[in-house]
């Protein structure tokens, strides 16, 4: 099984495919949804899987929701 921080890792580091804007990507065939989330310090919603907010630059812990079929 494939943990949903391995896929993070693996996502930032440009290694899965099939990525789309709505934050649904497949891999070893498991769905994966990214959770949109506000970002702590400026409060922007952050809806792209990213590891820090593009308004001010706080790090952020992606919430990655993985079902395995």
């Amino acid at each position: 099984m494939v943990s949903a921080r391995g896929d993070a890792v693996a996502l930032n580091r440009g290694k899965l495919k099939n990525i789309k804007s709505s934050g649904i990507f497949m891999s070893d065939n498991k769905n994966a949804v990214f959770i949109p989330q506000k970002c702590p310090k400026c409060g922007k919603i952050i809806k792209e899987l990213t590891l820090s907010c593009n308004n001010c630059g706080e790090p952020i812990v992606p919430i990655i929701a993985v079902n395995s079929e």
